[in-house]
Parts: structure tokens; C-alpha cells; sequence
């Protein structure tokens, strides 16, 4: 969805400074002091001074916190640090979006509101429900694309970021359920040689090298009574927060267009003429996130060929059919080059 132009901010790009650095910045550099990790190290190159945190309403950008991040994941000696950000992540902090997911009555509920605002937690990378006839999917957005590409993604900070946030998914519906949660994971990428952390952290049913990242959640626990839930406050949360509408990330709300018209892509032009700005100006925007409108096709794309294959059984006919391709071979081609790249 775009936000109207009413709206005084209708997305956020790289550079622009909406995350609250006393928040994830914070509790990952308290994180790293404790193992008395140097900050000019993990600090490098980012703009960020711990001095400057201290003073409190620090405001940075994506691309200081993905230089952050990838300083982190680059740090060989800490290796649970994502998982433990993930897991400390939750407080009152979040006001009416900590208040509902506090009272959220069960899990379906619960993964609803972080579709809906999970950008508020990890302004990096947001969840989408994915296509099933039963079980709930989940996959993941890189909304400023860093991670993400139909060529070699950043391994190190992707797994960063993805351990950080089902670490936050996992810990927080086994607190509010009262039961551990038990998931399938897949993942894109190479099994990692703290494949144990993955376990301890998040699940035992791991899947690595899959066509693209998600969680498979099973129907019977979607609807289960959660105990801790509470009718009033919840609904008065809500309320709350549907006048705080949050502007999304770029890239993502460009990919979000592109998810909704499959099967006839929207041109460049017409996704320009949605944002008000022209043509121009949006490949502009596009090459200082260091991608193209047909990179991004192509990702949308190659997902949804994933997701369609792999879970939905579908064949490589009904996919192409699925996706407008003019022929299977044609398909079958974009596919090779998918694999490739993965």
C-alpha cells in the first residue's frame, strides 16, 4: 500500500533518520560492551557515537544501522548476539504496539499485528504472509535492499538480521502462548557453523540452502486462547494505533505493488504515476538503493516461483501460467538464472 500524499512522510528511503537509536542501536551495543567487545570497532564506520545515544531522541538512518549490523555479524567471537537482540528486543517501549501484542487474545492475531508493524521493531526487514491452503507461511522484506537481489545477497548481515528477528518471533509467542513454539525454518542460505545457537534459539526443524527464507506455522496453534490475553486493553491498543500509521521503507512498498499485480507487472511508469514522482526520479531512487525496477521484477518473481513450487506443489506449467510468462521454457530459463544466483 502507498500512503496517501497527504501524509507529511510517505515512505522512508536509505537516508532518511526515522529509527530511535535508543531502541535496537541500544540494547545491541549494551549487548556488545558486555562482552567487552570495543565500540570504535562495532561502531566503525557508522556515524554513530555511544556518547551521543546517552543524550537520548537519537535518530539514525538504515544505512547506519545495516553498517551496524554488519559490523556485528562480522564479529566471529559472539555469535548469539542476533538471537539474544532478538529475544530482549520486547518492552513497554513500543506503547500501544507493546499494549496489543501484550493483550493480543492468540498467535493469528499476534502475527498480524507484527505484519502490520513489525517495522517498528526491525526497521531492516518486515514479515509478509505467503500463499497456503493450510498452514501459515511467513517470509521476510528487505525494505531498503540491502540484503536482498536477484544476484549474490550479503550472507552475513542477512543471517544477522533474520536471526534477530525469528529469535524476537519465537521467544515472544512461546512467552505470551505459554508453550515453547516449535516452527519449520528455511533458509536461503548456507547452513552456519552455529547451527546449535539455531536450536537452542529457534527450532529444531531447520531446513538450509531452501529456495527463500520462511517460517511454516501449523493451523491448530494459530487460534489456541492465549492466557495472558485481555479484551479491553487490546482493543483500546488498536484503536490507538490506527492513527499512527508508520510510513514503510521504499523498496519494500515497491515490491509490495508488485506482489499485488503478479500476473500483469505494473511498468516503471505506472509505479512512479502511484508515488507521484516521475519516471525519472524513481530510477534515480532505485540506483541509490543499489537496485532497478527489473531487478526488483525479478525478485517478486523468483519468490513467488519458490513459494509456488515448494509449497504449493505447483508445476513448472502452472507456475508460468501462474506468473504471465509467455511460455514454460521462457519460465524455465528465468528459473536456471534464479538458481544460479542463489
Amino acid at each position: 500500500m502507498i500512503p496517501s500524499p497527504g501524509n507529511r512522510q510517505r515512505w522512508h528511503e536509505r537516508t532518511t533518520r526515522f529509527i530511535a537509536a535508543d531502541r535496537l542501536p541500544a540494547l545491541l551495543i549494551d549487548l556488545l560492551n558486555s562482552r567487552g567487545l570495543n565500540q570504535h570497532y562495532y561502531l566503525r564506520k557508522t556515524g554513530i557515537f555511544y556518547e551521543d545515544v546517552l543524550k537520548g531522541n537519537l535518530m539514525i538512518n538504515p544505512i547506519q544501522l545495516a553498517q551496524f549490523s554488519r559490523n556485528v555479524s562480522m564479529i566471529g567471537d559472539v555469535p548469539d548476539i542476533s538471537f539474544l537482540s532478538g529475544q530482549r528486543l520486547f518492552s513497554g517501549g513500543f506503547g500501544a504496539l507493546s499494549t496489543a501484542i501484550r493483550y493480543a487474545p492468540d498467535l493469528r492475531t499476534f502475527i498480524s499485528l507484527l505484519i502490520d508493524h513489525s517495522q517498528q521493531f526491525f526497521p531492516l526487514m518486515t514479515i509478509r504472509k505467503l500463499a497456503s491452503s493450510k498452514d501459515l507461511y511467513l517470509g521476510f522484506n528487505d525494505v531498503f535492499g540491502f540484503v536482498e537481489g536477484v544476484g549474490k545477497p550479503q550472507w552475513p548481515l542477512k543471517r544477522f538480521l533474520l536471526e534477530q528477528l525469528i529469535s524476537f518471533l519465537v521467544s515472544l509467542a512461546s512467552w505470551l502462548s505459554g508453550k515453547k513454539q516449535v516452527w519449520e525454518l528455511h533458509f536461503d542460505y548456507p547452513e552456519p557453523c552455529c547451527r546449535d545457537a539455531y536450536e537452542v534459539y529457534l527450532s529444531s526443524h531447520l531446513t538450509f540452502d531452501a529456495g527463500y527464507c520462511s517460517i511454516k506455522i501449523p493451523a491448530p496453534d494459530l487460534n489456541s486462547s492465549w492466557p495472558g490475553a485481555s479484551e479491553t486493553p487490546y482493543r483500546l491498543a488498536l484503536k490507538e494505533l490506527e492513527s499512527a500509521e508508520a510510513a514503510p521503507g521504499l523498496i519494500g512498498m515497491i515490491e509490495g505493488q508488485l506482489r499485488q499485480d503478479l500476473k500483469q507487472l505494473p511498468s516503471l511508469e505506472s509505479i512512479s504515476d502511484r508515488l507521484s514522482i516521475s519516471p525519472a526520479t524513481l530510477k534515480r531512487k532505485l540506483k541509490q538503493h543499489d537496485t532497478s525496477y527489473q531487478k526488483l521484477c525479478d525478485l517478486v518473481r523468483k519468490q513467488e516461483a519458490f513459494h509456488l513450487k515448494e509449497v504449493m506443489s505447483f508445476d513448472d506449467e502452472q507456475v508460468a501460467n501462474y506468473l504471465n510468462y509467455y511460455d514454460v521454457s521462457n519460465y524455465r530459463r528465468s528459473f536456471r538464472r534464479w538458481l544460479a544466483y542463489s
